[in-house]
Formats: C-alpha cells, sequence, structure tokens
C-alpha cells in the first residue's frame, strides 16, 4: 500500500520534514542503491558462475511482498528446485499465504526469462511432490542456443517505487505492449482503470484498505518488522521495505538513513518472524 506512515512511523513522518534542511550539513555520503545490500543487482549476470547459478541470480532479483525474498533453492547442473521458506512471511498482513506464492512465481518467472540468454531451456514442473507442500516448482535445464528473451534486460530494471501514483492518462503505446505480453493466455485479461470515475473508485478503495491495514494492530506490527530505515538495517538485513522505497524527496531519505531505527512496539506475531539474511544459492539436499 501507499501510506509510508504507518503507526510507529507517523511521529518521525511528522517531525523528519524540520530537520530535512539539516540534512546536507551532516557531511555524510550515504548514495541511495549503493552497498552490500545491493551487490545482487550490480554482480547481475556474474560470468564466473556457471549457468544455473545465474539463474538462480536472476531469480532472486524478483519483487516479493514486502520484499520478504521467500524463497530457497537447491541447484545442479540439470535441475533447480524452487522451495517455499514459510518463516520469511508476513503473518497477520498475509495469513494465507498468497501474497507469498505470487512473489515465488515472480521468482519463477524471472529465472524461465533468463534461462534462453545463459543457454538453458527451462522446463517447470509446479507442485511436483503432493508429500512436499514446501517444494514450489522443479526445474528441468537442458543446453540450447543462446538467445536473449524479449524480457531479459527489464530484470535488473525492475523497482519498487512506493510515492505517489501519477493521476494521469496512460501513453497510447502501453495498453497494446500489455496485450501483446498478454498474448493467447486465456485466464488471463487487461482492464485498464482509464476514466476519472474509475481511477477515482481505485484511489478511494486503496485509501481505505490501507487504512483498514493501519488500525489493525497484528497487521500493522506484523508488517513493521520487515521495515529498514538506517543503512546499518538496510545492509544487515537486505530485505524489507526500506526508505530509499517511499517516495521521500534526497533530504528525507538521508534524515531517515542518518536518524537512529524507530522504536519497534511489541507485536503479537511479526516479532516471533525471524530478520534473516538474503539467502544464497545453495548445493545442498532439501532440508
Amino acid at each position: 500500500m501507499n501510506d509510508p506512515c504507518m503507526p510507529g512511523r507517523r511521529a518521525w513522518c511528522r517531525h523528519a520534514a524540520a530537520a530535512v534542511m539539516a540534512a546536507p550539513m551532516a557531511g555524510c555520503e550515504l548514495p541511495d542503491g549503493a552497498g552490500v545490500a545491493y551487490e545482487s543487482w550490480a554482480d547481475y549476470p556474474d560470468a564466473s558462475l556457471s549457468p544455473e547459478f545465474r539463474l538462480v541470480q536472476a531469480a532472486i532479483l524478483a519483487a516479493s511482498p514486502h520484499n520478504t525474498q521467500p524463497w530457497r533453492f537447491v541447484v545442479s547442473a540439470t535441475q533447480i528446485e524452487l522451495w517455499r521458506d514459510s518463516d520469511r512471511s508476513l503473518g497477520a498482513v498475509d495469513p494465507l499465504g498468497r501474497e507469498q506464492i505470487l512473489g515465488l512465481g515472480c521468482a519463477l518467472e524471472n529465472l524461465a526469462i533468463a534461462a534462453p540468454g545463459f543457454g538453458r531451456s527451462a522446463s517447470i514442473a509446479p507442485w511436483p511432490e503432493p508429500t512436499e507442500p514446501l517444494l514450489v516448482a522443479r526445474i528441468g535445464l537442458a543446453p540450447a542456443e543462446p538467445r536473449d528473451h524479449d524480457l531479459a534486460a527489464t530484470i535488473v530494471d525492475r523497482h519498487t517505487q512506493r510515492g505517489r501514483y501519477v493521476d494521469a492518462p496512460l501513453s497510447r503505446e502501453v495498453e497494446p505492449a500489455l496485450a501483446d505480453l498478454i498474448g493467447d493466455l486465456e485466464t488471463v485479461s487487461l482492464v485498464l482503470l482509464q476514466s476519472s470515475h474509475e481511477r477515482a473508485a481505485f484511489r478511494a478503495g486503496t485509501i481505505a484498505a490501507t487504512k483498514a491495514i493501519v488500525d489493525d494492530r497484528e497487521m500493522s506490527d506484523a508488517s513493521h518488522v520487515w521495515w529498514r530505515q538506517t543503512q546499518a538495517q538496510i545492509e544487515e538485513h537486505r530485505d524489507g521495505i526500506n526508505i530509499m522505497s517511499m517516495g521521500f524527496g534526497a533530504g528525507l531519505r538521508a534524515l531517515g538513513k542518518l536518524r537512529g531505527p524507530l522504536p519497534q512496539r511489541r507485536a503479537s506475531i511479526g516479532s516471533a518472524i525471524p530478520r534473516a539474511p538474503r539467502p544464497q544459492p545453495r548445493r545442498l539436499a532439501p532440508w
């Protein structure tokens, strides 16, 4: 949702604006999008890695809910298994795990898009083992003539922007381009909200839904677990929602990274979620 000022962050959002002008005098250099938390983007694709590990590199650049990165990989030269890490969840925000599965699907899509460029064909078997509900997909790999997928270059360009929506009509090129991506998929339809009435209804619904989440203590606490504000938090966890993606100006972002972390309220569910570092590809059997 697009309201960055959740409870616990509201006080900071109110008072920080008054101090923004002082940020340039702090003498700090904290460039956005730099540091160990962003190595995965800077290193992709790593030519020193074998093709199967470059595919995992592509997969972990995918979007996931609150950037929880709920995936594990079991890798061999002929096969990659995508496993769901149920500990890296949003708790009360996603009680059924629907958003988590969408994030895993994004990782799988990145892998499939990257495969042709690395000279591999990818054969995807979703949910291959009924007795292993955490095994999301098994991807068979075979040598193929290298060719770039039309969307391969977009893998590193994807980013999250939680700032304001632009209240302007779409360009004429957007609708045919999206329709072309859908192609012949019978179960997918494209609906564009073009009129001012449709956009207003969507806006009102989004604001109402965001308010409902903010007002729900359990959901708000579960969401706050994944908030990364300071540079130290961003580099330590390498996951979650950080201050650079919230649509703030450069001065406010710099001030936020300098300031100490916000006090975290005692969460009923969120505090039980581990804050593990970003998982790395492994040549190990499933746990």
